[in-house]
């Protein structure tokens, strides 16, 4: 099932730019994490020492290993940012080294991801954490005693650490041997212009998942065998018409989201809601079944979880209605349903939330979906809701003439232009602003074609449509 969307696109004459905010850390002693391990004292903790550094020296005519272990305070970045550029500057330590000396030999390095937990005040060389080398970091060889190694690209690094556990970042030598060092001002170091210091550039994709559990889900069902009976913490939403004791009896089930994560000011964009078969605790002793396609309605009355039955349902209305078509298995998952009109009217008026039911109540159909009671928290209800404020949507024009359909997209973006103007150049752009998909030399008006986006990874991209005088540009989301 497809849903044309008429995408609002902002008109830009330059570059493609977007919104997007900047987070400089540049932490203190009291505020910063950092510290020198080195494998001369390996049980030593060295927490407040003025320097991260890594090096292989002779201590007392033995050889030592040091490397240094950094981790920032990322709490400030919003949940659903965006990572697009991240950039690290190390300062040279020239005053305080623990080798007493600068920079020197052959000292290219690595910055790696820390893959486990560690303590400022407890890590020392035996108990450090491991590293992984995906996305690492190269530091090529100084060039200089004093160099200092500024805006350093840590930008993969830093997607997979936020899209991950944060344990910082491990610095250490390609080839521990041999006389060579690098030795750079830490956290602790009194001129507060040196301390290492991370800027994020980010953007927000302006979207929420809910998906309850028991506790914070409403959801019920109801039904006309026992129409005074509730059943508000049943393991399912469903719909049905099935015999009970030898008498038909028809299902429906009512469910409500919390919408208080979204603004009161926002604009509701898209609205996707994802049902998983429940194949355990069916009401119905069986899965879907029958000529079971239904809809989802918009409930415009008064209801409460705990008390709603069949005898006190509350009225639904059919505007905006999502229908399901019939399930083609048995055990069929209903995964990013479109609900974006629906849900525009729940915003815009008041939330009651939604009921589903069957197109046809009669003849032994059914579909069985689990619901916010069910065990398997990743099978409960998720609705996704994507939004935007009035200014930022006073800020685009519709252009005419260009259907973009599905958004979000599995595998076909479809493109049909009916504009003027003659399209140059199709292209879809990561958030690092790489290009991975570009068509050239494109046709005229009354075009319809598709870009596949088998393969690329999940998230948000740029869609860049180019004409002879302008340049449009959109968020498609990849799933």
């Amino acid at each position: 099932m497809k849903f044309k969307i008429i995408l609002c696109l902002a008109v830009i004459t330059g570059n493609l730019s977007f919104a997007q905010s900047t987070l400089i850390l540049q932490p203190d002693a009291t505020a910063g994490k950092d510290a020198l391990i080195n494998s001369a004292t390996p049980t030593t903790n060295f927490g407040t020492h003025e320097e991260v550094s890594t090096y292989y020296w002779t201590n007392q005519g033995n050889w030592t290993t040091g490397r240094s272990l950094l981790q920032f305070d990322l709490s400030q970045l919003p949940s659903n940012a965006v990572i697009t550029n991240a950039t690290l500057s190390l300062w040279c330590n020239t005053t305080t080294m623990s080798t007493q000396q600068l920079h020197s030999g052959a000292n290219n390095s690595t910055l790696r991801r820390i893959t486990g937990a560690w303590t400022e005040a407890g890590v020392n060389w035996n108990n450090q954490p491991s590293t992984t080398s995906q996305n690492q970091v190269s530091l090529p060889a100084s060039t200089s005693q004093t160099e200092d190694y500024l805006n350093i690209d840590v930008t993969a690094l830093y997607q997979d650490i936020f899209g991950s556990t944060n344990y910082g970042v491990m610095l250490s030598l390609d080839v521990e041997d041999t006389y060579k060092s690098l030795v750079f001002a830490s956290s602790d170091y009194t001129n507060a212009a040196k301390r290492p210091k991370l800027v994020i550039t980010y953007v927000t994709d302006n979207c929420v998942t809910i998906q309850p559990d028991a506790a914070s889900g409403k959801d019920a069902l109801i039904n006309s065998a026992t129409p005074s009976t509730n059943f508000a913490t049943h393991e399912e939403v469903s719909t049905y018409y099935w015999t009970n004791q030898g008498n038909w009896t028809t299902g429906r089930s009512l469910m409500q989201f919390n919408l208080s994560q979204v603004p009161s000011n926002a604009i509701i964009t898209s609205a996707q809601l994802s049902l998983w078969c429940n194949t355990t605790t069916q009401s119905t002793t069986q899965l879907h079944s029958g000529q079971n396609d239904s809809y989802i309605r918009r409930i415009t009355g008064a209801w409460t979880e705990s008390s709603v039955n069949w005898s006190n349902q509350p009225s639904t209305t059919a505007v905006n209605q999502v229908s399901l078509p019939a399930s083609s298995s048995q055990t069929q998952d209903y995964l990013n349903i479109d609900v974006t009109p629906l849900y525009t009217d729940i915003w815009n008026g008041t939330d009651y939330g939604i009921m589903l039911t069957l197109n046809t109540e009669d003849t032994y159909k059914s579909l069985v979906f689990a619901s916010s009671d069910y065990t398997n928290a990743a099978k409960r209800p998720k609705l996704e809701v994507c939004y935007e404020f009035p200014s930022q949507l006073a800020e685009k024009e519709e252009v005419s003439g260009l259907n973009v359909y599905p958004n979000p997209v599995n595998d076909l973006l479809n493109i049909t232009w009916y504009g003027n103007q003659k399209i140059e150049s199709f292209s879809l752009l990561n958030t690092l602003g790489q290009e991975v998909i570009a068509i050239n030399n494109l046709v005229a008006s009354g075009s319809h074609f598709q870009l596949s986006t088998t393969g690329l990874p999940a998230g948000n991209y740029f869609l860049k449509i180019k004409t002879a005088n302008e340049v449009h540009t959109s968020i498609v989301v990849v799933q």
